[in-house]
């Protein structure tokens, strides 16, 4: 059974809700500008680290498959469309 998680996060000054469920593609985007060291990787999540109120997941670097520990709140979700795939977080700005 796959688990989803829903957090609040700030990206660029915007309030967002960001859901974040396991088996899932999403981009590192911190919401530190200091934190950069992952910034724009892709990962794939594989667990979270509590059950009721996890802060952090699990994941599977696409690029290394190597796994790593990553603040749920830097995870943006990559949504696939027609012409290609775009960051869910920009998306919803760019709409309000």
């Amino acid at each position: 059974m796959e688990k989803t998680h829903q957090i609040i996060r700030y990206w660029k000054g915007q309030r967002l809700s960001v859901e974040v469920t396991e088996g899932e593609l999403y981009e590192i985007q911190p919401e530190d500008p200091t934190n950069s060291g992952h910034l724009g990787r892709r990962c794939r999540v594989k667990g979270f680290d509590g059950e009721a109120m996890p802060r952090r997941a699990f994941v599977e670097y696409e690029d290394t498959q190597r796994i790593g520990l990553v603040r749920i709140g830097d995870l943006i979700e990559i949504i696939a469309d027609g012409d290609g795939e775009t960051r869910g977080a920009p998306a919803e700005i760019a709409s309000s």
